[in-house]
């Protein structure tokens, strides 16, 4: 440090009334002479430090009301006197260990900050570091530690079946086996027998018959027409239609968080065979089942749905839909194997909210015919109606499947989360203002008072509001803590697309001891700021505790999520103190 940093740094001091100690590592500065002037005109006793240590190289701290210790910038110098706090964060929404380590992981590469550690049990993060980078990590997790979103898809599965059969023509009936079959009336060897049979005349005749068979070689000579038998086969005439139609409709809905797979099944859990069996060793049956091994596949309708929700009420699916089902059975090994069909759906899609899409429409159409009758007479048109049967059968399958993706929940993205932070330079993490104050101007006060009290805040009634588009409501401001005040002074910042400002009114709060409440209002529809202003009569006394300091009426105009934020406010108390309050957030989801 140069001799005129040192004056710098004690006329500084001498000017607001604040003792400068210099680190030892300094040289002494009793000899040197120097005539410096140091004005602080619009300057802050704080901003000049800072500017006077930035440029010689060094940092200060606090170490009593009036006393100020100045010391060199270097790494080990910040270890060794920079003061450190401890903090735990209680995180609400991670829903696995992983989310909270992105959150550390986050916060370990922003801020370079080492001591810091997750509890998975208890979804909690401990850091230890300087007040500033403590206070920027919570900055960091408020913005990030928001619930996910989720998505409601409504699905449909629509399967229409209709089977046609006809069956027109003559077939016979003995095993289906049309023609003429001839067999002689001689039996066997030539013997015959003798059957009785009575006439009209009382007398009893004979007539020899002989059993169907072989016959000897000297009976040839003897056969005649008589001797033979002709029996022709029977026959069925066929004249059959059937027409059958099948609809399977299923309306099932899945919600899932955004990036988390949700799975649906509907159907049955079909039993495969896998792996090795043995049917028999050295001649002895064993049961084919006693070393096979089984799994379950599922059959029917299978959804797998991984949803990724973006803005501007956008959805990306990640979808796989299964329509299967058992067809036949296979014998494989002496098991009886299921024949599964299947129609399946993988791909990624972008809908917009509500937005119906189709998935697939898949149709399958089998065409049967058959034939069966007497060869040759059954291919003579018109004629083969008479010698043949023709089966014909049409079997039409057409699997419809309809999604349509609706959020039940978007991030709660407020203005807060969005305004950017100034955090200092790279070698030097650190909060502007953030430090505690020891000037001694008091024109204006923290939110917080010197005796530990609670803070002077002002925050809305309902954080998380429901409304329906074109519906009028209102949105209360209330105020927490306030002390004498006398006027009150806030801007609402609102989305000027989702939400029209109708008017506001007094809540009641500054005027509770009938004193009249001046309201001044100034809107600007181009930026959504409102800035409003609430008064009592300057020879009023103050108003102390809480209560509803205005309420403000809107109209929802279409569907959506609408933020809301109260920009830190400023009071006056009576006596003119100026006293600021922390603001507040809250949110509007219009359906």
């Amino acid at each position: 440090m140069t001799n005129e940093s040192r004056v710098i740094f004690e006329t500084i001091g001498k000017l607001a009334g604040v003792n400068v100690l210099f680190d030892p590592d300094f040289a002494s500065s009793s000899t040197y002479h120097a005539r410096i002037t140091v004005e602080l005109t619009n300057v802050s006793l704080e901003d000049a430090l800072n500017e006077t240590g930035l440029l010689t190289k060094t940092f200060w701290k606090a170490l009593t009301q009036n006393t100020i210790l100045v010391i060199p910038d270097t790494a080990v110098k910040r270890r060794e006197q920079e003061e450190q706090v401890i903090k735990t964060f209680y995180l609400s929404n991670p829903i696995t260990p992983q989310e909270l380590t992105e959150a550390v992981t986050a916060i370990r590469s922003l801020l370079e900050t080492r001591r810091i550690q997750q509890i998975n049990s208890l979804n909690a993060i401990i850091i230890r570091d300087t007040p500033d980078k403590v206070a920027i990590a919570e900055k960091i997790i408020r913005d990030i530690d928001k619930a996910k979103p989720e998505v409601v898809v409504d699905v449909a599965v629509l399967e229409v079946r209709r089977d046609k059969s006809r069956q027109l023509g003559v077939y016979p009936v003995s095993n289906g086996a049309a023609g003429v079959q001839v067999s002689s009336v001689f039996a066997p060897g030539g013997t015959t027998t003798t059957t009785p049979s009575s006439t009209t005349t009382g007398t009893t005749t004979t007539t020899p018959t002989t059993s169907a068979g072989s016959i000897t070689l000297n009976q040839l000579g003897r056969l005649n027409t008589t001797d033979w038998s002709m029996t022709l086969p029977g026959a069925t005439l066929s004249a059959l239609l059937g027409d059958s139609n099948t609809r399977i409709l299923q309306r099932p809905e899945v919600r899932a968080s955004n990036g988390q797979k949700a799975t649906l099944r509907i159907g049955d859990r079909v039993p495969v065979a896998t792996g090795s069996f043995q049917p028999g060793i050295g001649g002895v049956g064993i049961n084919p089942l006693v070393n096979t091994q089984f799994q379950y596949i599922d059959v029917g309708v299978n959804l797998d749905i991984t949803p990724s929700v973006h803005t501007g009420n956008e959805i990306t699916l990640k979808v796989r839909v299964e329509v299967s089902q058992v067809t036949s059975e296979s014998n494989i090994g002496g098991i009886q194997q299921p024949v599964i069909g299947q129609r399946i759906v993988d791909h990624e899609i972008r809908l917009r909210e509500g937005e119906v899409n189709i998935l697939g429409g898949l149709l399958q159409t089998q065409l049967t015919k058959s034939v069966t009758g007497v060869p040759g007479l059954s291919q003579i048109p018109l004629l083969k109606y008479l010698f043949s049967n023709v089966s014909d059968t049409l079997s039409q399958d057409e699997v419809l499947i309809v999604m349509t993706p609706h959020t039940v929940r978007l991030p709660e993205i407020l203005p807060v989360n969005e305004r950017t932070l100034d955090v200092g330079t790279e070698g030097d993490v650190h909060l502007r203002a953030a430090r505690p104050s020891i000037e001694s101007d008091t024109s204006v006060t923290s939110a917080s008072t010197s005796d530990g009290s609670a803070a002077t805040r002002m925050r809305f009634e309902n954080p998380t509001m429901i409304q329906k588009a074109g519906d009028t409501f209102q949105v209360p401001v209330q105020i927490e803590n306030a002390r004498k005040a006398s006027s009150a002074s806030f801007e609402i910042s609102y989305d000027t697309g989702m939400l029209k400002l109708l008017q506001v009114t007094n809540g009641g709060f500054l005027g509770q001891d009938g004193q009249p409440v001046a309201v001044v209002q100034r809107a600007d529809e181009q930026t959504g700021k409102l800035n409003v202003t609430l008064s009592r009569p300057p020879s009023s006394p103050g108003v102390s505790g809480n209560g509803t300091l205005a309420v403000i009426t809107f109209q929802a105009n279409r569907a959506g999520t609408a933020p809301l934020d109260i920009i830190p406010a400023r009071m006056q108390s009576s006596s003119q103190e100026s006293l600021l309050a922390e603001g507040a957030e809250a949110s509007v989801t219009i359906r």
